[in-house]
């Protein structure tokens, strides 16, 4: 039976790749944070044009990174995917050449398809409810902490040694990003819901969209930190990626 032709691709990923990756996400947050700014000053003015109420709402709706369904969103949901992509790169080069925690490298890969995946449908905010009714119903809306602490807490016993075992600079790179995440995701979050409210007005509700603000710039600077731990990690550790691909057609 014929048998077609193939060739091979290569992607070479080098240490400038990782920092021109890095400045070109850094941008696109400061871009994204800036309209997000926009978003809010232009909600804050009063006025009776109905055209200027249309840029307004056009504004809130696709720049304003407490909304969900939006620029911010998709852009947070398609980093979190590259990182999960990276992570897979890495599982399949680790069990080509037999090297330990490939197990680990996958579920790390799987996890971040789930945040990804969470960005966009909101799965995380279905705990609220059951915290409520746990909790009673003038709790916190940002009860899904409590259920992911529990994990979080497992995961780290589990992947001890797995992060100490990483190279330096990617252990340093990887405990950065993974603790500005957790302290954007859940230490702000878990505060600005508790304290205030965002409808109160004047000082407190200037606090309130503050902390959303920092806490989204920090969430998706810390993504883009670990995109560039896990490129500076493929060039030092796995070298260039080699793609077998169909060249029959």
């Amino acid at each position: 039976m014929y048998q077609g032709a193939y060739h091979t691709m290569t992607i070479h990923f080098s240490s400038k790749t990782a920092s021109t990756v890095f400045k070109i996400l850094l941008a696109i947050i400061f871009v994204l944070i800036l309209l997000h700014v926009i978003a809010l000053a232009l909600d804050s003015i009063d006025n009776e044009s109905r055209l200027f109420d249309l840029i307004e709402d056009s504004f809130k709706r696709l720049f304003n990174v407490n909304e969900e369904a939006n620029i911010p969103t998709m852009y947070s949901s398609l980093a979190l995917m590259a990182c999960s992509i990276l992570l897979a790169v890495i599982a399949i080069a680790k069990k080509q050449t037999n090297r330990p925690y490939v197990v680990l490298w996958v579920i790390l890969s799987v996890g971040f398809l789930y945040l990804a995946t969470d960005e966009t449908a909101i799965i995380h905010e279905m705990f609220n409810k059951p915290g409520q009714l746990i909790f009673g119903e003038d709790s916190i809306d940002g009860l899904w902490i409590v259920f992911a602490a529990i994990p979080l807490a497992l995961l780290a016993v589990f992947y001890w040694r797995f992060i100490f075992d990483l190279p330096p600079r990617t252990r340093n790179l990887f405990i950065l990003a993974g603790g500005l995440y957790l302290f954007g995701t859940i230490g702000l979050e878990f505060f600005s819901s508790g304290l205030f409210e965002p409808d109160s007005g004047g000082i407190e509700g200037i606090l309130y969209y503050g902390l959303q603000t920092l806490e989204e710039a920090i969430e998706m600077g810390s993504i883009a930190l670990f995109i560039y731990a896990l490129l500076n990690y493929i060039h030092s550790e796995v070298g260039d990626i080699h793609i077998l691909a169909d060249g029959s057609a």
